[in-house]
């Protein structure tokens, strides 16, 4: 039996350059709306809340990174190096650790957001052979070609 055999199915362009799911959206005017005030106590279950009502939770990846363990760690002046060649990079302070990726043009962080209670992973890479900036938060993945980039120009993932 043969099962979608010589079958074509159309895959839908994403649109990254929309609006936030909740327009001209505000943190503190939603934390309000929920009766909270004090930013370092919010409850686990009300920043899930928050994830699944702005639409990130799905962007979210399962396993958090940690600053305080490989690739991250040890660090000096806030970045670990896996690259060959010497890189020159700024200091970095708490609460964010980086490292240079082997391919020596791209790097990845671990941010903590200590009022969402997490820590968010961020990767960018310069492809070379491709010619294109690749950018990953958590799950969301972003290729922005650069062949006919207008470089005066601001790309908007979201507005």
């Amino acid at each position: 039996m043969s099962l979608l055999d010589n079958v074509t199915v159309t895959k839908p362009l994403c649109k990254l350059d929309t609006d936030f799911l909740i327009p001209d959206f505000s943190f503190e005017t939603w934390l309000q709306s929920q009766n909270m005030e004090n930013l370092n106590d919010i409850p686990e279950d009300l920043i899930s809340k928050l994830m699944k009502e702005t639409g990130l939770y799905g962007f979210l990846s399962s396993k958090k990174c940690n600053r305080s363990l490989t690739p991250y760690s040890p660090t000096t002046d806030g970045w670990r190096s896996d690259c060959q060649s010497e890189v020159e990079t700024p200091h970095l302070s708490s609460p964010i650790s980086c490292t240079v990726l082997d391919i020596c043009t791209g790097f990845q962080c671990c941010v903590d957001v200590d009022t969402l209670k997490r820590s968010f992973e961020v990767k960018v890479q310069l492809d070379i052979c491709k010619y294109q900036l690749d950018i990953e938060l958590e799950k969301m993945h972003v290729s922005v070609p650069l062949i006919d980039y207008e470089y005066s120009k601001f790309f908007h993932v979201f507005r």
